[in-house]
């Protein structure tokens, strides 16, 4: 099985199990900043030859959105994780910064872990390279504080 489809279904059940449908209206904005994000900086660093991608479309389609600059799984991923990144958002702001640092170390052990396995091939960056993804999440927080604020005509 193509590893980046397997990893890819892992989040795709855990977002199943986990998600408030109920509040899946103001929180997808998460997820489509996020999918947007990822495309943006997969595109960027593949540019700049910072990580290579390994192995993307064997036994998959010869498309490019199963291609080593797109990857449509990390994408997919990111859409799925940015939802529930602010479905579970607290209100207090120091306990933003934490919930974004553990989103932060997640996600940095997802690259760590993909190194390892050979998903993934750095070039001129490393797994704890990914730090940026801290002051992405911390963007997204204060997006969800400051404009999407749940409208009290729709009971929300």
């Amino acid at each position: 099985m193509n590893p980046h489809l397997y990893t890819f279904l892992i989040s795709f059940v855990l977002f199943l199990l986990l998600l408030d449908w109920e509040k899946i209206h103001i929180n997808i904005y998460g997820g489509i900043i996020a999918a947007v994000f990822k495309l943006i900086f997969n595109l960027d660093a593949s540019i700049l030859r910072l990580w290579k991608y390994n192995g993307v479309n064997s036994h998959l389609p010869d498309s490019i959105l199963f291609s080593d600059n797109i990857n449509i799984f990390t994408i997919g991923f990111a859409f799925t994780m940015g939802i529930l990144f602010l479905q579970f958002l607290p209100h207090n702001i120091y306990l933003q910064l934490t919930h974004g640092l553990l989103w932060a170390l997640f996600y940095v052990l997802l690259k760590y872990i993909s190194a390892a396995f050979n998903i993934l091939t750095y070039i001129y960056l490393k797994p704890y390279g990914a730090s940026h993804i801290l002051l992405f999440l911390l963007s997204l927080a204060w997006f969800k504080t400051n404009f999407l604020k749940p409208n009290k005509f729709l009971n929300t």
